[in-house]
């Protein structure tokens, strides 16, 4: 499995969306998202890239909130707390690169993995982002 620009904007947007243990809701993903790329990820951008990320187990669906597991959290805290200052773009690239080093081996094929999150749920949270950058 190959992972893309927008497998690895998903992460990082999850990640730095996160308030502790509770997770990110959507809104305040698509919001770092859109502040760390000046654009607004699209449904389908965001239901491949979290079938990926789920079935890798670097993410879960937890109350309708988003939550990078311990083993993401470990490899984010070696990779990124002694830094001083990192760019989100090159956090964005090094995710990239540890995704693809990582689990450029693991095949998704056989397994129906499923989200919660619906459109609907996505309709809604960007209609709630919008309505706060107005």
């Amino acid at each position: 499995m190959t992972f893309n620009f927008s497998d690895s904007w998903l992460l990082t947007s999850i990640r730095n969306a996160e308030e502790s243990e509770y997770g990110a809701t959507l809104k305040d993903v698509i919001a770092y998202a859109d502040y760390s790329n000046h654009a607004i990820m699209n449904w389908e951008e965001l239901r491949d890239g979290l079938l990926k990320l789920i079935s890798l187990g670097l993410v879960i669906e937890n109350n309708h909130k988003l939550v990078t597991t311990k083993k993401f959290k470990e490899w984010w805290y070696e990779n990124f707390n002694s830094k001083k200052r990192i760019y989100v773009h090159k956090q964005i690239e090094l995710v990239q690169t540890y995704m693809n080093k990582a689990f450029s081996s693991f095949e998704t094929e056989g397994e129906k993995k499923s989200i919660k999150l619906t459109e609907d749920d996505y309709q809604n949270a960007l209609r709630e982002y919008l309505k706060m950058t107005d």
